[in-house]
């Protein structure tokens, strides 16, 4: 039934009534922007999507960074720094890091970057 609804050009959806060359210029010309303008959509939701998952990975990679960068040089500052001071460094690192990456991502919102 779906087959026989499809290929029935009459009726079906493969085939457009027109009046002359330039109303079917205009059909063509309509669907082929119609259907641009939804593969655009589609493309820029995937790059959405692809940006969000990379954001994520970035600033994961921010923060352990952080963390394993402290814990090789706390036996260095350690005699010289309280612990209160090597963590508010660390703390420092981590939330300006977050905050690059947000910047990132939302100038590439805006479709400046990316």
């Amino acid at each position: 039934r779906f087959l026989e609804r499809v290929t029935d050009f009459e009726t079906g959806v493969w085939c457009k009534p027109f009046k002359d060359t330039s109303d079917l210029v205009r059909l063509v010309s309509r669907s082929l922007v119609d259907w641009l303008t939804r593969r655009l959509e589609a493309m820029k939701q995937h790059q959405r999507t692809l940006r969000d998952w990379l954001s994520r990975r970035v600033l994961i990679v921010v923060a352990l960074s952080a963390v394993a960068g402290g814990v090789c040089l706390l036996p260095f500052i350690q005699s010289r720094l309280s612990t209160n001071a090597v963590v508010a460094i660390l703390l420092s690192v981590f939330f300006s890091s977050a905050a690059a990456v947000a910047l990132w991502k939302r100038e590439a919102d805006d479709g400046r970057i990316g």
